[in-house]
């Protein structure tokens, strides 16, 4: 049975092996700073995703820790990976839209920092949409990074020259990426930081050749999806379309995604350098494949805001683990830098090498010309959601509640019509924390 074959298994075989510790203890012989790896895809819910991800499985969740309840703290490219790099939540970063990436301040990211703590640091694929196509990404000594364009034909920065390369974009990142892990065996004195980020699984999901017709998982939706009544949910949300149509094309892009992470950790393990390297694999939002009759982001529904989160970091983390806290985004950065162990960052998350809990996160959205979806603001914790929507004077436009623990699949809005004092407590905590900074936030 080939390898892509055996890894179209659902979510329940990858669960099999879990456990509920958390993290494991730390070693106690130095070793130096570890090499970070950071690896983003595009658009890749948590549900119903990583069946089609053999490598990821076996690396990842295999070999580490699986976050099973972690989300993206804004459900937009530019929003999420700003928020990734600089551990902020987005009010605080100011990349509130994909056309604001030349305005996020570039001195406290991950890459500037660990630059400046002796790292040598690389960037393979995308980095923030509209990125100026002539300016180099701050903080990396190597750097190949995509702008605008399909998966084919698609526009690079490589070092500082613009060309289009013809090549699938992943195989383009994929060769990049092993040729920035030549140059750190070259350079084997110094710690390295390497990004990586796939065009998969954004629109318009074009998967490889080899993979056009390649056989998906079978998909049991939930009753989200089959959700008639939705005169509980705002009206003026658009974005319904094929949702059959919309998986497939995802999750047969995914299929790339997976070997471009089996090859380069085969190189990275034919290197020497994974002992003591910790790695990142995540998603920089969710997507809707029907429920309440959406697809798409931008939206505060969970599968939107659900990411995939894994961690591994061999004799730190713990393998073939779940880990139960609510985690997010906001999270990485603070743990990056733990784990190298240079100064705090200041952030809004915390490190996931220790074992703090976060009793709710804090979700916002900004609406703009592109979308029917305005404004919007969440408290989500793992018992309950409350959204308000909002007019462009900041009026409260329109509000959901759910009781998660109850209706897990968010088909009664509770909001409707009523009022509670839990609401409204929710409603002043909400307001306040759309302002929040630093370990004032949740």
């Amino acid at each position: 049975m080939s390898r892509r074959i055996s890894g179209l298994l659902t979510l329940v075989a990858l669960g099999a092996v879990a456990t509920t510790a958390v993290v494991a203890q730390r070693s106690q012989e130095p070793e130096g700073p570890p090499n970070v790896l950071v690896i983003v895809t595009d658009d890749q819910r948590a549900r119903g995703t990583l069946g089609v991800m053999p490598a990821v499985r076996r690396w990842f969740a295999g070999d580490g820790t699986r976050f099973v309840n972690a989300f993206t703290t804004t459900p937009l490219c530019c929003p999420a990976r700003s928020s990734i790099l600089t551990g902020r939540y987005v009010h605080n970063h100011g990349v509130k839209h994909n056309v604001d990436s030349m305005g996020l301040d570039q001195t406290r990211t991950i890459p500037t920092l660990l630059h400046d703590e002796g790292y040598r640091t690389a960037i393979a694929g995308k980095f923030l949409n509209r990125w100026d196509p002539e300016t180099a990404p701050p903080g990396f000594d190597r750097w190949a990074i995509f702008l605008a364009g399909e998966y084919y034909d698609r526009t690079f920065n490589i070092d500082g020259t613009v060309s289009r390369e013809p090549d699938y974009t992943n195989a383009v990142v994929l060769r990049n990426a092993l040729e920035f892990v030549d140059d750190f065996e070259e350079n084997e004195d110094q710690p390295w930081f390497m990004y990586v980020g796939t065009g998969a699984a954004h629109a318009p999901f074009t998967a490889e050749p080899a993979y056009e017709d390649a056989p998906v998982p079978t998909r049991y939706p939930d009753p989200s999806v089959y959700e008639v009544d939705t005169s509980d949910k705002p009206d003026f949300i658009a974005g319904k379309s094929n949702r059959k149509y919309l998986r497939r094309k995802q999750l047969r892009a995914l299929m790339s995604a997976d070997d471009l992470v089996a090859t380069l950790f085969e190189r990275l393990e034919e290197a020497g350098e994974l002992d003591n390297t910790i790695a990142v694999f995540m998603a920089d939002n969710g997507m809707l494949w029907g429920e309440h009759g959406f697809t798409g982001k931008r939206h505060p529904y969970s599968d939107s805001i659900r990411i995939p989160l894994l961690l591994r970091w061999p004799g730190h983390i713990d393998q073939g683990a779940e880990d139960e806290r609510l985690v997010a985004n906001i999270d990485i950065a603070p743990t990056v830098m733990d784990a190298v162990g240079a100064d705090v960052l200041a952030s809004d998350g915390f490190s996931l090498l220790g074992a703090t809990r976060r009793e709710h996160l804090l979700v916002e959205h900004w609406g703009d010309e592109q979308t029917s979806i305005p404004d919007w603001a969440s408290i989500r914790s793992l018992s309950q959601q409350y959204t308000e929507y909002y007019r462009s004077g900041g009026a409260v436009l329109f509000r959901e509640y759910y009781d998660l623990e109850r209706d897990p699949y968010q088909l009664r809005n509770r909001a409707v019509g009523r009022t509670s004092p839990r609401m409204d407590r929710l409603h002043r905590r909400l307001a306040r924390e759309r302002e929040c900074v630093d370990q004032t936030c949740p």
